[in-house]
């Protein structure tokens, strides 16, 4: 998934990029937080899967580091929303953060009106069903 992001932020240039997710990996936020060191990445966003939380809370703390928000959700979507400002692109993908070494479908689009679409559905989750990292288990 981190190769995937690197190659769109090489098409749009530096960009807002909002990622949904089952799990997450060590692997990927290390990946993850170098696109954010070199600049690719304006602000970044991650919603997570609550089920999946046995398996991510000790990365939590490098998941706040990467991330500027980080949303617990019931979710099993793999989106990836990216807005440049010029260009926005959606991709939609059956990869999770984890590597498992199966075959994996994904889309990618840069239709405005589908990047309006998810990005008024991730709103939503983030605004109406879900909880913000620092509030997990206050």
């Amino acid at each position: 998934m981190a190769g995937l992001i690197s190659w769109v932020l090489d098409q749009t240039g530096p960009a807002d990029v909002t990622v949904t997710t089952f799990s997450t990996s060590e692997d990927f936020l290390y990946s993850f937080r170098r696109l954010k060191e070199d600049a690719a990445i304006k602000s970044c966003t991650l919603l997570c899967d609550m089920k999946a939380t046995a398996k991510t809370l000790p990365l939590l703390r490098l998941m706040s580091n990467t991330f500027d928000n980080v949303h617990f959700c019931e979710n099993h979507s793999k989106l990836l929303l990216v807005d440049s400002g010029e260009m926005k692109v959606s991709v939609i993908t059956s990869m999770n953060q984890t590597y498992g070494g199966r075959n994996e479908s994904t889309l990618i689009t840069t239709d405005p009106r589908i990047y309006l679409k998810f990005r008024e559905g991730v709103d939503d989750i983030i605004h109406n069903h879900s909880v913000r990292y620092d509030k997990w288990r206050k």
